[in-house]
């Protein structure tokens, strides 16, 4: 078996048959899905056993109380049969050749044990490619991606031995959750970049897709650094600064979601409290000054 292709679903019975039409589309290698439902209270299990009846045991079906696509993911893991794992949500679609052309990239590339490509975007009835040119970091990407996420979970494909050692998915996190996997899984292998769209990435006015701008992102992301302090330790000469500038940048966007949200004392509190961990970036005392002056985000 070359690819298990991982689905969490919940509550997906708008997207899941145009998300599974797009995998089992896929010619010139052998996969599976497994498609973990997360406890749906829609029609999202009886699509699952119409498709089943059609495609046979192609497809696993996994049903779960709801715990969260973190869990869910790592349900599918504990039984893909796959020497790639490939992940989609169950909103988003493979275009053609996606599974062949990273199989054929990674079966040459052993030193690579994660590969992403970029993704097409649909977005309030806009389509567009998500880099839009630019050049993207493979090889050893750990101190890229310490400094932001710029990955999307459904481009991505792991080897499977990868993916187990570094023990899946952290169910801690209800988002960023495909940011912590990424930086460990940094850690420990090669990414590989492949510069074509290759996923159709559809994005919701509620998405949290993106990692980070929903309002609680900040906060994850401080429980994702303090998490993994000892791989950072690791892999910067001055560690203790690069934290210390990581750390001041969630306050800083926690600032500005509050300057959105209205609440002007938490904004410049915010502001204050990033410029104060990290003096070196003028940013936020720049929109401290202008937040005491009446300018908001």
């Amino acid at each position: 078996m070359d690819v298990s292709v991982i689905i969490p679903v919940y509550n997906g019975e708008r997207t899941i048959s145009r998300c599974l039409d797009s995998v089992f589309a896929q010619e010139g290698c052998s996969f599976e899905v497994i498609v973990v439902n997360d406890g749906s209270t829609d029609g999202t299990q009886d699509l699952l056993e119409s498709y089943k009846k059609t495609v046979g045991d192609v497809l696993k079906i996994v049903c779960q109380d709801n715990r969260g696509a973190a869990a869910a993911r790592n349900s599918g893991i504990s039984i893909a049969a796959g020497r790639y794992i490939s992940f989609l949500d169950a909103d988003d679609e493979f275009l053609p050749g996606r599974l062949f052309t990273y199989v054929k990239y990674i079966e040459t590339r052993p030193s690579v044990g994660v590969v992403y490509s970029e993704p097409l975007v649909i977005r309030d009835g806009l389509t567009f490619p998500f880099y839009k040119g630019r050049q993207m970091p493979q090889g050893d990407i750990f101190k890229y991606l310490s400094m932001r996420l710029f990955i999307i979970l459904s481009t991505v494909m792991c080897r499977t031995s990868c993916l187990k050692r570094v023990g899946g998915f952290d169910d801690q996190f209800t988002i960023l959750e495909d940011y912590d996997l990424f930086l460990r899984l940094a850690y420990v292998c090669e990414f590989g970049y492949i510069d074509k769209c290759l996923t159709r990435f559809n994005i919701s006015s509620n998405s949290l897709s993106l990692g980070g701008q929903h309002r609680s992102g900040p906060y994850f992301r401080r429980v994702l650094l303090r998490k993994n302090k000892q791989l950072i330790n690791e892999r910067f000469l001055f560690p203790r600064l690069v934290f210390r500038k990581l750390y001041a940048d969630t306050y800083y966007d926690e600032g500005v979601n509050a300057s959105k949200s209205g609440d002007r004392k938490e904004e410049k509190l915010l502001y204050l409290r990033s410029f104060m961990m990290y003096p070196l970036n003028p940013k936020p005392l720049r929109a401290l000054l202008l937040a005491l002056m009446g300018r908001h985000r």
